[in-house]
């Protein structure tokens, strides 16, 4: 088996991990700084598309 198929599991749990543990305001806040990078290292931009896309499919679905 190679290598690179080893690091799938602990990829995957650390992104479910991370997924619950960000305070909801990193997720649905504005933005508070002048930084383009979060406290979490997750560019702005990202957050940003991800409010949007949640937004959509939180109006899609009622």
């Amino acid at each position: 088996m190679p290598e690179g198929l080893d690091l799938q599991e602990p990829k995957s749990s650390r992104t479910a991990k991370s997924a619950i543990s960000p305070p909801i305001n990193y997720i649905i806040g504005s933005d508070a700084t002048d930084s383009d990078q979060t406290t979490l290292g997750v560019s702005k931009s990202v957050l940003k598309k991800f409010r949007e896309s949640t937004a959509e499919k939180t109006i899609n679905s009622s």
